[in-house]
């Protein structure tokens, strides 16, 4: 059936797709009916010689506003007229922050965030045939044709920022490059942030926690209930995060009503066991509260109930209770992540205990991991840190690239190591023996930072995602691959020591020097960039294919800790640098001192709390650790990969 149609639209932006949409010149793609039968239309772009349908901004649940602000999501129901899907998804609420280093693809506009946020950016690559639209005039367009023998793989992925921060249509995640190389359809999904995503109150059905996590299990849903609409493969799913975005995916591990929406797992970065995760219901409640004691929802003489706090809180402006959040979140430390944040019992999208779920391996059987980390993962972290003179490593743009370090002194080292003590609680001398055993440091700024690096690496995510890995896998039917990524982009704003830390291989996951070709030629090494990206799609697009990953590449489980570095010379047909035992001993050593989760109030108070900078007796015995240790090489964990400590960072693995 043909159906006309009259175009007199104008588009804002689509994300720098290509050069027509910057000369405001667009292609429309036909016409899809979704489930609930509304209509939408997105714009074709042109990736070199291939064409890729972009769908920016479609709504996959209603509005979460007025009373409906931090309920549960609702399916999006049937919009009157067609909707052009020619606008980025809109970013949820968040505290403005401009974050030190981070490079401009990440950059985020205060006027881009509205409540109004459930929605999802798409790149379909290759679409079936169809007549098109381009200007303002009548045109005839074709319904789709039938593509259920050319079903294509569907990548869905959850960005990241500490739950608190980013946006599905940051430029960074567009994924029309990747898309236009894999031949997989890349679904962007939005979700809550922060108070309005996480709050929650223990007493009542208003508040009740996860938010954020229902949000992107509704996306899931609406993935499977409308991709094969757009040519793609409900059953062929893999569900992708980095950071906090990945704590997220392998949450859904836990899910029943998320379990059949998707069919693998690509993990950067995070999960949900580590100590940015999953917290005690009632210390969220605590926070919740406490932001509510700031929006003047109550005085602390009073005791309001738990409605009468709710239809406080949904009065309030939202930018103005997002800023109150933040300003509470900020009084505490590295390395966790305080706010509110997921909760690990729950009625909506855990139903019971995560804690309970993952001790007696009730998840999801039958999903492919593919997770790691950049090497220097945890660098990313040193200029959160609060009141980071204290611990030597404030950073100033002002500086130049190679200039800015991080100037560790025994003092601002000892702050440091003192500083985790008292975030985790650890007055334990066997926890000093721990990290005077492996994290001991010449008295010199460049092996204090190399090993300040690594113990954040350590505790930030890289231990717990192991020890997740080891345990889901030993419950799970799947097979697991694990890699670390070494290699640091052209445009990398960070200092030069860092290398490749928190987050860097999404330049090359999303190919980004193909989209800006002249910003990663700065250094003349343009094809080195593009070489690099296009294995590294290439890697997840193998790794999203039904027929299997490649041969070359070893399984990790329990017992054989294989992983695969990803440097400048990975070669995924021929891999030769290896790491035998990713689980360092330090590791083994660190995770029973480390808390599973943080639980009340009164730890709450006891975090907030300034670390005890004159705590004599460790200070002492770290100070005797610092004087008594010379070595030019520190040790990674694993007997076969080491590291020269030397002032641009290190040298590559040697093995």
């Amino acid at each position: 059936m043909l159906i006309s149609i009259l175009i007199t639209i104008l588009i804002p932006f689509s994300l720098h797709a290509n050069d027509a949409t910057d000369k405001g010149e667009y292609t429309f793609t036909q016409i899809y009916t979704l489930k609930n039968e509304a209509q939408v239309r997105g714009t074709i772009l042109k990736i070199n010689e291939t064409e890729v349908y972009q769908f920016l901004g479609i709504p996959f649940a209603l509005s979460p506003l007025n009373t409906s602000r931090f309920g549960t999501p609702k399916p999006a129901t049937k919009w009157p007229d067609l909707y052009n899907a020619t606008f980025p998804a809109r970013a949820c609420m968040q505290a403005y922050s401009e974050r030190g280093f981070e490079n401009k693809y990440y950059n985020l506009s205060k006027n881009d965030q509205s409540e109004d946020c459930l929605q999802l950016n798409m790149w379909v690559p290759q679409p079936i045939s169809g007549e098109s639209s381009k200007g303002e005039f009548q045109v005839q367009v074709s319904e789709p044709k039938d593509t259920k023998n050319e079903k294509k793989g569907v990548l869905v992925f959850i960005f990241g920022g500490g739950f608190r921060f980013g946006s599905p249509s940051l430029d960074i995640y567009n994924g029309s490059v990747l898309a236009a190389k894999t031949g997989l359809i890349v679904v962007n999904l939005n979700y809550r942030l922060g108070i309005l995503g996480f709050a929650y109150m223990s007493k009542g059905d208003n508040v009740t926690g996860n938010m954020g996590l229902l949000d992107q299990q509704m996306g899931l849903k609406w993935v499977h209930e409308n991709i094969e609409k757009f040519g793609g493969d409900p059953n062929n799913v893999t569900l992708w995060g980095e950071g906090s975005g990945a704590i997220c995916a392998s949450a859904h591990l836990f899910s029943k009503g998320s379990e059949n929406y998707f069919q693998k797992l690509i993990l950067m970065s995070g999960s949900i066991n580590s100590l940015l995760a999953a917290k005690e219901p009632s210390f969220v409640d605590s926070i919740t509260r406490q932001t509510a004691l700031q929006m003047d929802c109550f005085k602390s003489t009073e005791q309001k109930n738990h409605k009468e706090i709710f239809e406080c809180l949904i009065q309030k402006n939202a930018s103005e209770l997002m800023q109150a959040s933040e300003k509470f979140s900020i009084q505490v430390d590295m390395p966790t992540i305080l706010g509110e944040n997921i909760i690990l019992n729950d009625t909506y999208f855990f139903n019971g205990s995560l804690y309970f779920k993952l001790l007696t391996g009730k998840i999801k059987k039958n999903v492919d991991v593919l997770f790691g980390m950049p090497i220097r993962d945890g660098a990313f972290y040193l200029p959160i840190l609060k009141d980071s003179k204290k611990y030597g490593c404030v950073y100033d743009k002002v500086f130049s690239y190679d200039e800015n370090t991080c100037q560790f002194n025994a003092s601002t080292y000892y702050n440091f190591y003192n500083l985790t003590r008292v975030t985790l609680r650890l007055n334990d001398s066997a926890f000093d023996n721990v990290i005077n055993k492996w994290y001991y440091v010449t008295n010199d700024t460049q092996s204090m930072r190399e090993n300040a690096t690594r113990f954040l690496t350590d505790v930030t995510g890289g231990c717990h995602l192991i020890d997740f890995a080891r345990k889901v896998s030993t419950e799970s039917h799947g097979t697991f691959y694990n890699y670390y990524f070494n290699a640091s982009s052209s445009t990398n704003k960070w200092p030069t020591w860092m290398k490749s830390t928190h987050g860097d291989e999404l330049d090359y996951a999303f190919g980004l020097p193909f989209r800006y070709p002249d910003e990663y030629n700065t250094k003349g090494n343009l094809e080195e960039e593009k070489m690099l990206s296009e294995k590294i799609m290439n890697m997840i697009k193998k790794f999203t294919q039904k027929k299997g990953f490649y041969s070359t590449w070893d399984k990790f489980t329990d017992s054989y800790r294989r992983g695969t570095i990803i440097n400048r010379n990975f070669d995924p047909e021929n891999i030769f640098a290896i790491v035998y035992d990713i689980e360092p001993q330090e590791c083994r050593e660190l995770m029973p001192f480390l808390p599973k989760y943080l639980k009340d109030h009164g730890d709450l108070k006891a975090i907030i709390q300034q670390p005890d900078f004159n705590d004599t007796d460790f200070k002492d015995y770290f100070y005797e650790g610092i004087s008594y240790r010379n070595e030019s090489y520190y040790y990674s964990g694993n007997e076969d990969v080491y590291y020269e400590a030397q002032d641009d960072g290190g040298s590559e693995p040697t093995y």
